[in-house]
């Protein structure tokens, strides 16, 4: 029986040992689970600084882009003014040039109306104004 009790105890103690191979691959496959798990920890502590970071550059791009849109409208409202104003300039001008083509016209009319008056005034015998004028 001595020797079926060696038999078994050396069984025993290889198990014992082919356990204990098992229990140090688990323990250095958890050290590299662990340790990819900090590296990835790592990595997204990363990605969220740099969503923090380009979050605030976007607010301030947003604001910025707010600034600028607020001194388009008042540069809208201005040219829209101006423009309004120059339009009515030209129909002043339009006008202007209307009356002034009228006047000239009357003007000319009188002329003619004088040098016809003259005529009728001036003796028979006395040069012609008209020719002088």
């Amino acid at each position: 029986m001595n020797d079926q009790y060696k038999a078994r105890l050396s069984a025993v103690e290889q198990r014992v040992e082919f356990e204990a191979g098992l229990r140090a691959k688990v323990d250095r496959d958890l050290a590299d689970l662990q340790s990819g798990q900090q590296g990835m920890l790592k990595v997204v502590n990363a990605l969220r600084e740099t969503q923090v970071e380009q979050g605030q550059a976007i607010g301030r791009i947003e604001s910025r882009m707010d600034k600028f849109e607020a001194t388009q409208n008042l540069h809208t409202a201005a040219l829209n003014h101006h423009s309004a104003i120059l339009t009515e300039m030209v129909q002043l001008a339009v006008e202007q040039k209307r009356r002034t083509d009228q006047l000239d016209a009357k003007v000319g009319q009188l002329s003619t109306q004088m040098v016809r008056v003259l005529e009728l005034l001036e003796p028979p015998h006395a040069p012609r104004i008209a020719a002088a004028c």
